[in-house]
């Protein structure tokens, strides 16, 4: 996966130093919506019970390339917050004497680079888009947090700061690569889009289970030069 990303940002490089192509350069950000996604070999088994998207962000530069009238190398190097939030025990939804509810949570910063092509066409002064492709991405940092919940306020937290990830020793890899695809609009030198992120590594060294990353983006974006 380490060499994926290389050759990714290679390519990333390649297409910045080609004149050949009509290039603009820009950049985009917004909100992030991710969650884990967890298969098991006991299909009897819901481990994805209580999994909640958790709100992020994501910001970076972006280029594209225009290969013809209607056709679009896309790319990125984004600064994107994934991870996840699963309520493991809920007490108080339950309404029982429980009193309590356990949840865990973890923020995951990485490093992703989408290869995309998108196609597009006019209406009227708005141009409408479709890109897909594949993506990799590299972890940078990360932090857990674990929960208990009583009726009205936490009375039992660690604090994320004091739980960093260290990948490799909490079992989850550095590197992510998977598909994505995404709509939006364009109006002049603005652009508006929404994409979804689906990944098709496993996070883990796990043999009895898989854990892939999902998210959606909803993304800003600014072109520099036309």
């Amino acid at each position: 996966m380490k060499k994926s990303l290389f050759a990714a940002m290679a390519i990333f490089a390649l297409f910045l130093s080609n004149q050949s192509f009509a290039q603009t350069f820009g950049i985009k950000g917004g909100l992030t919506a991710s969650k884990f996604h967890f298969e098991w070999n006991d299909e009897s088994v819901n481990v994805n019970t209580g999994m909640k998207y958790l709100p992020g962000f994501h910001i970076g530069p972006t280029m594209e390339i225009n290969l013809n009238k209607r056709l679009v190398f896309e790319t990125a190097l984004l600064f994107n917050q994934k991870g996840y939030k699963q309520v493991i025990f809920d007490g108080l939804e339950l309404q029982e004497d429980f009193g309590f509810s356990v949840s865990f949570k973890s923020r995951l910063y990485y490093l992703q680079i989408p290869l995309n092509l998108k196609a597009t066409a006019n209406i009227g002064a708005i141009k409408v888009f479709a890109s897909a492709g594949p993506y990799v991405s590299g972890g940078l940092f990360g932090y857990h947090k674990a929960e208990v919940s009583g009726p009205e306020e936490p009375f039992y937290e660690i604090d994320e700061g004091s739980n960093k990830v260290k990948w490799g020793e909490d079992a989850l890899k550095r590197f992510d690569a998977g598909i994505n695809a995404g709509i939006g609009l364009e109006f002049k030198a603005m652009q508006l889009g929404i994409a979804y992120d689906h990944g098709l590594s496993n996070l883990t060294n796990s043999e009895s289970s898989i854990t892939s990353n999902r998210s959606f983006r909803l993304s800003f974006g600014y072109r520099f030069s036309k």
